[in-house]
């Protein structure tokens, strides 16, 4: 979050600092700041709804919606994927597993999850279909 607000002031230098200060504060409460102490409690569990909702509401707006309106490859509109970027090189691909696992290794990498649109069978026609379209 702390990131996130940094970023957000910085891209957006003609507003007001003090609304980025104001939001952090509301998504990162302390007791006794923005609210008194005694509701505390409730600016916690608000902060923590919002943050619960963020990723939902992310995920519908851009990856259900946005990326089917954009179809240059079916199977790059995938939740997590990014359209703009084309595959990766097998090296790219381990370094980036690597990473992974210093950083989170306790996760897992999943081809496919509950909010996978196609499977990977059918990703994979679909990318080799891409490359023989004269057949």
């Amino acid at each position: 979050m702390v990131t996130a607000v940094a970023r957000a002031l910085r891209r957006n230098s003609a507003m007001e600092a003090s609304i980025f200060e104001f939001i952090r504060k509301l998504l990162l409460p302390k007791p006794g700041i923005i609210l008194p102490e005694e509701q505390y409690p409730q600016g916690l569990e608000f902060a923590m709804k919002f943050q619960q909702y963020t990723g939902p509401v992310y995920a519908k707006g851009l990856e259900d919606t946005t990326f089917y309106c954009y179809g240059v490859l079916l199977s790059l509109n995938e939740v997590g994927g990014n359209p703009a970027c084309f595959g990766r090189s097998p090296d790219e691909f381990h370094r980036v597993n690597l990473q992974r696992l210093q950083c989170w290794p306790l996760s897992m990498v999943a081809t496919s999850t509950h909010d996978t649109k196609r499977g990977e069978d059918a990703r994979a026609r679909l990318n080799v279909l891409s490359e023989i379209p004269d057949e």
